[in-house]
């Protein structure tokens, strides 16, 4: 059975965008479908003749939702408008945030064979515009746990999706001498272009990691998935900005702290967990929470039960959705 992919989001240079992209291949693999095309994050489908043919001649089409379809976004319409174009091939919503949209996009919505969204504030709103509930899978990261490692620092701090959060965890980490652990393999990705563009382009970035890394000391930046899985499993307290951060130190069942992201993914993450609120907080407010001690800060019994449970339920729904998208996928054959 074909695939093709919308939204490959490994191509940002993210961790969490790597893992959720490598466990999305591994899951249709086990389940007997082919990825024959794709179309990284931020590509325009819409002018690129081969990705359209290679659509039209598949099985089915997976739009990889994840943290785009927010706010009325043009990329997240340019995704959910291949309804328009798939023709009577099935196309699947998967893995998504979904959050104040316009209403017409309702009808995109209605034409999508199959949803599952992240979260449930997510499949409340889809609810809502659709009368249709989605299923609701956590997050692909979620899917599979990382090993238990021996914690090797009491802290360390990450980054965000707002420039002006991951310069607040920058400067608290160079305060405390604590690693700054981005959630990114490289600061800025190569583009394409002439063999001059991407020389000088790969210049600039050299120079722009060169300079960033000398004012920020304690910082490294993880080549890897597993490095930096790594990194976070042996972290006492993990704080960040970051959705994906979040999830890696779930996965890890690591307690962390979560400052507030451009969309409504972290407190939904926290609320269908079962974890406490207070690991949310206000960037003002970050000063006061990590003046708890470290016995306060960690998981209390009742939050490690719940997020034993949550994995559990993650991993069960992903092989659920799985197989859904293959009967999906199997009715084209």
């Amino acid at each position: 059975m074909n695939i093709v992919i919308l939204n490959d989001t490994r191509a940002d240079m993210h961790h969490g965008c790597t893992r959720v992209m490598r466990l999305l291949e591994e899951g249709l693999q086990r389940h007997n479908m082919t990825i024959v095309a794709r179309s990284p994050v931020h590509h325009d489908w819409e002018n690129d003749s081969a990705l359209r043919e290679a659509m039209l001649r598949a099985d089915l089409i997976i739009v990889n939702g994840e943290g785009t379809l927010h706010h009325g976004k043009s990329g997240a319409a340019r995704l959910l408008r291949v309804t328009e174009f798939a023709g009577d091939v099935p196309v699947a919503l998967i893995n998504a945030l979904y959050q104040e949209n316009p209403p017409e996009w309702s009808k995109w919505l209605n034409r999508l064979s199959y949803i599952a969204t992240r979260d449930r504030r997510s499949a409340d709103e889809i609810e809502s515009v659709t009368g249709q509930r989605p299923v609701v899978v956590p997050d692909l990261t979620l899917s599979a746990r990382i090993a238990e490692r021996p914690v090797t620092v009491p802290v360390i701090f990450g980054d965000s999706v707002k420039s002006e959060i991951s310069d607040l965890l920058a400067k608290r980490a160079l305060l405390d001498q604590l690693p700054l652990v981005p959630s990114l393999s490289a600061l800025k990705r190569t583009k394409s272009g002439s063999t001059l563009v991407r020389r000088v382009r790969r210049w600039w970035i050299a120079r722009l990691t060169a300079r960033t890394l000398a004012r920020n000391p304690t910082m490294s930046l993880c080549q890897t998935e597993d490095d930096y899985a790594d990194r976070i499993a042996r972290a006492g307290l993990h704080v960040t900005g970051r959705f994906h951060g979040a999830c890696y130190s779930m996965a890890a069942g690591m307690p962390f702290l979560a400052i507030s992201s451009n969309s409504w993914k972290i407190e939904a993450l926290i609320a269908d967990a079962g974890l406490a609120p207070w690991r949310v907080v206000d960037a003002a407010n970050l000063d006061d929470a990590l003046l708890r001690t470290p016995d306060a800060l960690a998981f209390s019994a009742e939050e490690k039960a719940a997020l034993d449970a949550f994995l559990d339920e993650a991993a069960r729904g992903a092989e659920k959705m799985f197989a859904a998208l293959r009967n999906l996928a199997a009715r084209r054959q």
